[in-house]
């Protein structure tokens, strides 16, 4: 079992490090035999390699993957899982010591925020949501990782107008208003613009924006059971704690918003501002989606079997992860990081809202009381769909 460990550890690692690599060495039409333009040598070292900008985001996605692996590999340790996640931090103090110390302030608070819910019985199902913070917080480590290589990148390594030459493709003022202003070149975002983005309306001049969202409250409204409902037991609970709605509804709302925009910064600044971004703007889009098609769907794999899924459901949720992906994936192209993450908050929140609100009338221990037999589309990593 150690070796098998070890294996997959070392694989984990050697497949971080090299995946993002591969538009060194394959042409921006995906042709193999076509290799981009390199700009002269003397122009190359004014600046750091492909692989001098990805190496230290793809140690911490490395770190980030392992996690999907701790269940089935039987770590289950709270503090194993805690040096694991610290791992992804560590890389971020080679490229800015000042981002590094920043992060393990950052994880070391939330740590004590997961560790005071954990000992709270009433709050046992927050104690989840907090939980699952920490992991999000290792995932916004690699997009930090990155961006603060990426600066150093020399000339000629990145296209930074790549998303210019595509919007024709697929149409930048397709359902769109007119006042629509997206980004359309790379920078570096920080983690207040990030943590903002959905609040600013210019995102919402994208109908495409609303799309799902508006199927994430109907959805469940429609196909599952309003027995435990607020409006059906004229109660309201958060977790066992038993509140009026007057105050609980408000909190709820708060709070679903703060945990669907920590989850959309996270994933999306791993998935979309680095992953995507990175093969995107070195090697082209084609190539970047069916990367990121492929590759966040598949990590959940493991935890589904792990969970006693069948090949049908799992065969099921990778295409779903696929077709989100891809959306999430056009979102990006249109208007940048913040348009993803603005996007990928809307999923989240109009599903868990709607969902409390559909059991909401009942207390909840667990988050699975409260998901039930259905997940956001996107809904973190420790709350596997």
């Amino acid at each position: 079992m150690k070796s098998f460990r070890l294996k997959t550890v070392l694989f984990l690692f050697i497949f971080a490090a090299a995946v993002p690599s591969f538009g060194q060495f394959v042409g921006k039409d995906g042709n193999k035999d076509k290799n981009p333009q390199k700009p002269p040598v003397s122009e190359q070292s004014a600046g750091w390699s492909h692989f001098e900008c990805v190496i230290a985001p793809s140690i911490s996605t490395a770190f980030v993957l392992f996690s999907f692996f701790e269940s089935p590999l039987g770590i289950n340790g709270y503090w194993e899982r805690m040096v694991s996640m610290s791992g992804a931090i560590a890389p971020v103090y080679f490229v800015n010591p000042l981002d590094g110390i920043g992060l393990t302030l950052g994880f070391g608070g939330l740590v004590g925020i997961e560790r005071l819910m954990h000992t709270e019985t009433n709050f046992g199902m927050l104690n989840d949501f907090a939980y699952t913070w920490l992991m999000e917080g290792t995932m916004y480590a690699a997009y930090l990782g990155y961006i603060n290589s990426r600066i150093h990148a020399a000339p000629g390594i990145y296209d930074n107008d790549w998303r210019k030459g595509i919007t024709e493709l697929e149409g930048e003022e397709f359902l769109t208003f007119p006042d629509a202003k997206f980004d359309k070149e790379w920078r570096p975002y920080g983690l207040g613009e990030l943590f903002t983005a959905p609040l600013d309306g210019n995102h919402y001049n994208d109908i495409a924006m609303v799309i799902l969202p508006i199927a994430g409250v109907i959805g469940p409204l429609v196909m599952y059971s309003h027995k435990d409902a607020i409006w059906s037991t004229g109660k309201t609970y958060i977790g066992n704690w038993e509140a009026p709605a007057i105050a609980s509804i408000p909190l709820m709302l708060l709070f679903f918003y703060l945990e669907s925009t920590i989850i959309a910064v996270s994933e999306e600044s791993l998935f979309r501002g680095f992953l995507y971004e990175d093969i995107a703007a070195s090697s082209g889009h084609v190539n970047a989606k069916i990367f990121d098609c492929t590759v966040f769907p598949a990590v959940h794999i493991p935890q589904e079997i792990d969970m006693g899924y069948n090949g049908g459901q799992i065969a099921l949720n990778f295409l779903r992860r696929s077709v989100l992906t891809l959306y999430l994936d056009l979102l990006y192209d249109r208007g940048g990081l913040t348009h993803s993450v603005t996007a990928h908050m809307l999923i989240d929140f109009s599903q868990m809202f709607t969902l409390w609100m559909l059991r909401g009338g009942a207390p909840q221990k667990e988050v699975s009381d409260l998901i039930g037999t259905i997940m956001p589309v996107e809904f973190a990593f420790r709350v596997a769909f």
